[in-house]
């Protein structure tokens, strides 16, 4: 009977994982630049109009207009896509590496992209996908491994496990021919679907494959593009150059383009080029990016599209004669601070001397004239018209006409300064390279306090007229970790917590004289209620690079590009659908609904509902409500102890439990009233035998329960 059970838990987990509809709709938008900002990696079009392109940290483009327009989704788990594929204005499949470590998944639309299934999980990165029609299908990647469907993704066998990783792209001109591009100097290619593949060893590594017809084919790779009229038995050179080419596209036997990841020297500038008599003669093309290309497809002799990173989103409409960027980006800086004033406006400021203002919650972001090139570290506004920009080389700004102008204020002190806080005003604070300044005339000057701080003072607080709070210590600095207190307005400072070195602390965040957050390198969250006296240790998800709170109970961190909350003071986090593959440097919110973040490349990222998600209802092809999953523990195997990730898609009552292989409760990892979101639970394997447990999650709105294996390896 446990065995029955045990193996009716596995079941339940395999069938809810390959049926799933994962999608939910983020409430982080991009603000800047539009329509995204994430490197893009696959593009396709299934006609003249509809087209999709994919990339990182689960970004989803549509056009409908041949390209001209392009509207952006969200991809399940931020899936980090290599590849996208769509059989027609439905059908369609994408592929790559979940965030966070998860498993790698395709997934499988049958609406054009609006929702996504599970499709296929394999430990390894899924990067080529090839369907010759809607039920015929290959995937492959990273792992040597090449899945074979013949129901339209509904079920995959392993048809084969190479001695080699990684197989970039697959290209079949029919149900029983095809060929693949693979690293370490290999190809492959069959000629009965796939039953047996013969591999090519060649003296380098191949990105991009196509054929027009069993016999005419293009290939490009490592230094070159070449072609073969015999199936690809045989290989004519037709461009040596240093470049990496990462992908090529030939329209018909003679209109092609390939486009590349470097230039001739090996620098990440992308390279384009075009053929018209079948690569007997490839010509440069001018590309208006600096990065790295990815894609290209085209949809005639005159119209295509390329991709690639960094928002990378080309278009031409004559051959690629003239290229234009569809990317529209006020600044590509990387930003560093923020201020809102109000739900409409604010201010963001960033590298060499950059300031950006709205007046409109983020619709439009206006660029203003600093006078400095130096970088720009934090901004604070006292009233629409008063403000200071702090930043290196001692920069010190101040506007008193709503940062039309800026003028340089006088430094007693030479420092890099971080912060600077006016929330008692007239009372302000600089800090910054274990200096202090204070100004008592509303920042009309400023005076070197004389308390010496340790160096990479990066955040001041002040949370009354007399308590305040600096944060000391950084990753650059190498120095001691510390979080100062005063509780006389500044006139001395008192150690209150502190760190080794190489736990540096990143970011603080207090509401009121007693209740705090200091974020630390090594994961985790020290928390305060008695204003510093006492701290304990909350776990997090991901060391947060930034956190701020509201309240006691609601805050927000940010781990590289991702964006956590949390309800209840930091003890539980769940993620949010942020669409920003880049670090976030910057993250703040006027309230609990209105938030700005901003990151490396110009990234601005704009929510009016706290970041959080909205939730579809229940799929009725199997009654189990969408957003109700439990992820794959990592590590797995582990030991001592690993990671549990699970969803729900409501606010209730959850059940999760660690089982051995006979049925037997081991663990009890969540029993009680759970909030709506993703969240992270900590399995502790001491005590425990090496061997296979069962993770079970049980909601009684699902319907059904689900459960996944986990091993512990002593």
């Amino acid at each position: 009977m446990r065995s029955r059970r045990l193996l009716s838990w596995i079941i339940l987990f395999c069938v809810a994982r390959m049926g799933l509809d994962t999608v939910a709709v983020a409430q982080w938008h991009w603000q800047n630049p539009v329509p995204q900002g994430n490197n893009l990696r696959s593009v396709c079009f299934v006609n003249r109009n509809a087209g999709w392109a994919a990339g990182d940290a689960g970004v989803l483009l549509k056009t409908t207009d041949g390209g001209i327009t392009w509207n952006p989704g969200m991809l399940p788990d931020r899936l980090y896509a290599h590849n996208i594929f769509f059989h027609n204005e439905n059908i369609g499949w994408v592929g790559g590496q979940a965030s966070g470590g998860l498993p790698t998944i395709l997934f499988r639309t049958s609406d054009g992209g609006a929702t996504w299934q599970t499709s296929l999980e394999d430990p390894t990165d899924i990067r080529a996908i090839f369907f010759v029609n809607e039920r015929t299908g290959w995937a492959s990647g990273q792992g040597s491994r090449l899945w074979h469907t013949t129901n339209g993704g509904n079920n995959w066998q392993l048809q084969a496990d190479f001695p080699f990783q990684f197989v970039h792209a697959l290209n079949f001109v029919d149900s029983l021919r095809g060929w693949g591009a693979g690293a370490v100097n290999r190809r492959i290619r069959t000629t009965d679907g796939g039953n047996v593949w013969i591999i090519d060893t060649l003296s380098y590594s191949l990105w991009d494959i196509q054929f027009i017809d069993s016999l005419k084919g293009w290939q490009c790779g490592v230094s070159s593009i070449e072609a073969t009229t015999d199936g690809g038995k045989t290989w004519q050179v037709q461009l040596n150059s240093g470049a990496i080419w990462s992908s090529i596209f030939m329209l018909d036997s003679l209109h092609g383009w390939a486009v590349s990841e470097t230039d001739t020297l090996g620098n990440p500038f992308g390279l384009i080029v075009h053929t018209t008599n079948g690569g007997m003669l490839w010509t440069y093309q001018i590309s208006p990016t600096q990065y790295s290309l990815k894609a290209t497809y085209f949809l005639d002799s005159l119209s295509g599209i390329v991709v690639g990173n960094v928002a990378t989103l080309l278009r031409t409409t004559d051959g690629g004669v003239q290229w234009q960027s569809l990317t529209q980006s006020v600044t590509s800086h990387s930003l560093f601070g923020i201020h809102i004033q109000d739900p409409l406006k604010a201010w963001i400021v960033g590298r060499q001397g950059t300031i950006l203002r709205t007046s409109d919650g983020g619709s439009q972001w206006s660029v203003l004239t600093s006078g400095t090139t130096a970088d720009l570290n934090d901004v604070c506004f006292v009233d629409p018209q008063s403000g200071w920009v702090v930043g290196d080389a001692s920069t010190i700004l101040r506007t008193t006409d709503n940062g039309n102008s800026w003028a340089a204020q006088t430094s007693p002190v030479l420092s890099r300064w971080r912060a600077v806080d006016f929330s008692q005003y007239p009372t302000g604070w600089i800090v910054g390279g274990g200096r202090l300044l204070r100004s008592t005339d509303g920042g009309n000057s400023w005076s070197a306090h004389p308390t010496i701080l340790a160096s990479g003072t990066s955040e001041v607080q002040f949370t009354s007229p007399s308590r305040g709070w600096i944060m000391a210590g950084d990753v650059i600095s190498g120095s001691q970790q510390v979080v100062y207190r005063t509780t006389d307005g500044g006139a001395s400072w008192i150690s209150v917590v502190s760190n080794n070195s190489d736990s540096a602390y990143l970011s603080m965040s207090f509401v009121n004289d007693n209740t705090g957050w200091v974020s630390a390198l090594r994961g985790g969250i020290f928390h305060t209620e008695d204003g510093g006296e006492t701290w304990r240790l909350l776990y997090t998800p991901e060391p947060f690079g930034v956190i701020d709170f509201v309240d006691t109970q609601r805050g927000w961190g940010a781990a590289s590009g991702n964006i956590f909350e949390t309800t209840d003071g930091g003890c539980t986090w769940y993620s949010q659908q942020a669409p920003s593959a880049w670090i976030i440097q910057a993250l703040k919110f006027q309230g609990p609904e209105i938030g700005w973040a901003a990151a490396h490349f110009g990234t601005v990222l704009h929510t009016t509902s706290g970041g959080s998600t909205f939730v579809e209802p229940i799929d009725p092809s199997h009654q189990i409500p969408i957003g109700f999953r439990v992820h794959q523990n990592y590590p797995n195997p582990f030991n001592p102890s690993t990671t549990v990730t699970y969803t729900i898609p409501v606010d209730g009552p959850v059940s999760l439990k660690v089982y051995d292989v006979l049925g037997r409760e081991v663990r009890t990892l969540v029993d009680g009233f759970v909030s709506a979101g993703r969240h992270y639970v900590q399995v502790d394997g001491s005590g425990l035998a090496s061997g296979v447990y069962v993770c079970r999650l049980a909601m009684p709105g699902a319907r059904k329960v689900l459960a996944m294996k986990m091993i512990l390896t002593k």
